[in-house]
């Protein structure tokens, strides 16, 4: 059963789904980012590079590659979850003029 707040109001709880999905898109977009960065980078990278620890640098990069496409399935679920929970029509377009104001204040 959906719980009845007394105190948060339904445009606070449009506005909280909004902000969630946003930061989600955001971090979706930087880890798409990263994914594309480390593809383009393995190829170029020679076989006999070495960090400081030892560690061959293609293996990091790999490893970080790995960590950004497993962070990015993970956000995929999330927004799966997240954005059938918008509001819909007029709620939506209110809470998303509501975001951009108070973006405009940051």
């Amino acid at each position: 059963m959906a719980r009845i707040y007394q105190v948060l109001s339904q445009a606070e709880q449009d506005d909280m789904i909004l902000q969630t999905v946003y930061g989600l898109e955001a971090s979706h977009a930087a880890h798409a980012v990263n994914i594309a960065r480390y593809t383009a980078m393995l190829p170029t990278i020679p076989d006999t590079l070495l960090l400081p620890s030892g560690q061959l640098f293609r293996d990091r990069i790999a490893e970080l590659l790995k960590t950004e496409q497993a962070a990015l399935d993970q956000h995929e679920h999330l927004l799966d979850q997240a954005v059938p929970q918008l509001p819909k029509g007029q709620d939506l377009l209110d809470a998303k003029a509501r975001f951009t104001a108070r973006q405009g204040k940051v």
